[in-house]
């Protein structure tokens, strides 16, 4: 039995990271991760300097999205057995020679190919990341600074991108991705197989695999519903009444929050626990969406958007802990990372099926709350699985409070 003492989501049983690995780490989940957080950024690069129409340049981007979530979750059901130095190498070779191709010109099917590549090999990249924090001593607060750090990224990212642009040319985004995995590349050598160690949550084998696919629905469906009302962020913003300018600093402040995110989640990890925090931010999400959708107001959308980004981010932070905390290969939190991806990839899709306008916008709302509302039955479910392993004396000591 793995003992954990006053702190939640500790493994005692394993050696703790050196500063290479954990730098590696953060590398390869970063580069991979910052790719949903520059979706403006891409399909602005795409259309002004390959001279593609706005849907092209959405079909490329939508291809990395779609790739990057199918790499990792066919990843995330092979971690245990993976190869983690030649998964790590081999994925950031693959969106290395992505990047390349994508910043020397090609045909626009040459094009689609080189941003699968970029998805697949970056999917690789945050899978084993994920799978070497599993494994780590203390995963929980591994994932809590990690997630930090990529805050810090975007927020650089949302405030010099611009200006960047403007100097080197509307690529320099993926010259900037290009040199980022260089650098990452001798890390990545420097990834080394690591044991599993015991878990804090004990599952059957059959209540594991069913509980993976609950995590990776339940986060699909709130990432889905959250990110079909993106899509639409400047269009509403717009309609609204707020000025480009105002919606530039919002999204620089919603960036920001980002690196408070992961501490509050780490909080409700260990004070709460179990599938209620998910739950709970699903209900404030229904709540903020319903309202801002419905309620023509601009300063209303502005805070909706402050509150909807946090909430986002806190919930996915969580997934990643507790899955960490349920599977300690790292199968699990690579599901939750391949489902935020898959929620990236199908949202738009959702919200493309929509007109949306200040008031006629019924439909719309009803789509994204179905979601969130399905996810809370999928997460309830979850619990009830948990808490039934509870009552067989399945968890062990030190494992978070996963009733409902």
């Amino acid at each position: 039995m793995n003992i954990v003492d006053d702190d939640k989501g500790v493994h005692r049983d394993v050696p703790p990271l050196g500063i290479v690995t954990i730098v590696a780490v953060f590398l390869l989940a970063g580069l991979g991760q910052i790719v949903s957080y520059i979706t403006p950024f891409t399909l602005t690069a795409l259309m002004k300097g390959y001279g593609l129409s706005q849907g092209r340049a959405a079909v490329a981007v939508s291809v990395e999205i779609g790739s990057l979530a199918v790499a990792m979750l066919f990843a995330s059901r092979r971690v245990k057995t993976l190869n983690l130095r030649f998964a790590a190498t081999a994925g950031t070779l693959v969106a290395l020679a992505g990047q390349a191709i994508t910043l020397m010109g090609t045909s626009y099917a040459g094009l689609l190919v080189a941003r699968g590549a970029c998805g697949l090999g970056t999917g690789f990249m945050i899978a084993v990341a994920y799978s070497v924090i599993s494994r780590s001593p203390a995963p929980a607060r591994l994932f809590t600074y990690q997630s930090a750090f990529l805050g810090f990224l975007v927020v650089l990212l949302f405030a010099f991108m611009p200006q960047l642009q403007a100097l080197i040319g509307p690529a320099a985004q993926f010259l900037g991705l290009a040199i980022g995995l260089v650098i990452a590349l001798p890390f990545a050598l420097t990834i080394k197989q690591m044991p599993v160690p015991s878990e804090n949550v004990e599952l059957r084998a059959s209540r594991k695999s069913s509980m993976f696919w609950l995590v990776v629905i339940c986060v699909v469906l709130f990432g889905s519903g959250s990110n079909a009302l993106w899509l639409h962020f400047e269009t509403m913003g717009e309609l609204r009444g707020v000025t480009f300018s105002g919606l530039a600093i919002t999204t620089i402040v919603s960036a920001g929050t980002m690196m408070l995110a992961p501490a509050v989640s780490l909080a409700a990890f260990r004070h709460v626990g179990g599938f209620r925090p998910i739950i709970i931010g699903n209900i404030i999400q229904m709540i903020v969406i319903a309202a801002d959708l419905l309620i023509d107001s601009a300063p209303l959308f502005i805070a909706s958007a402050l509150v909807l980004n946090f909430i986002i981010a806190v919930q996915l932070v969580y997934a990643r802990i507790l899955a960490a905390d349920m599977d300690s290969s790292g199968s699990m939190a690579s599901g939750v990372g391949g489902a935020d991806f898959a929620g990236t990839f199908v949202g738009p899709l959702i919200g493309g099926l929509f007109i949306v306008h200040a008031t006629e916008n019924q439909w719309f709302v009803a789509a994204i709350l179905s979601a969130l509302l399905t996810s809370i039955i999928v997460a309830i479910g979850s619990g009830r699985i948990l808490s039934g392993e509870k009552s067989d004396g399945r968890l062990t000591i030190g494992s978070p409070n996963t009733a409902l």
